[in-house]
């Protein structure tokens, strides 16, 4: 949740093959396009313009990850809970 660039993905680069899937969530469309090319090598990968406050995965998740996006939210709080809510309810 607010992936932006994708870029902290480089970092799994390894690991990203062998997971179902990844979502990569974002509300700045212009940032996803950058991401689209940074993830054209993996077909897992899944990027999708939402709110972080409000965006709800349509599967189950093992982990969300939030990086310094968190930081330049100015809901950080309601972030922060809708987080909660997805990893309490799987969904």
């Amino acid at each position: 949740i607010g992936g932006g660039t994708a870029r902290n993905l480089e970092f799994y680069a390894d690991l990203i093959p062998s997971l179902e899937s990844v979502e990569v969530v974002d509300l700045c469309g212009p940032l996803l396009e950058q991401a689209r090319k940074r993830c054209e090598a993996w077909p897992n990968v899944h990027l999708i313009e939402g709110d972080a406050t409000t965006f709800k995965p349509e599967k189950p998740v093992d982990r969300i990850y939030l990086s310094y996006s968190l930081t330049m939210m100015p809901e950080w709080p309601q972030v922060l809970d809708n987080v909660a809510d997805i990893m309490s309810r799987g969904t």
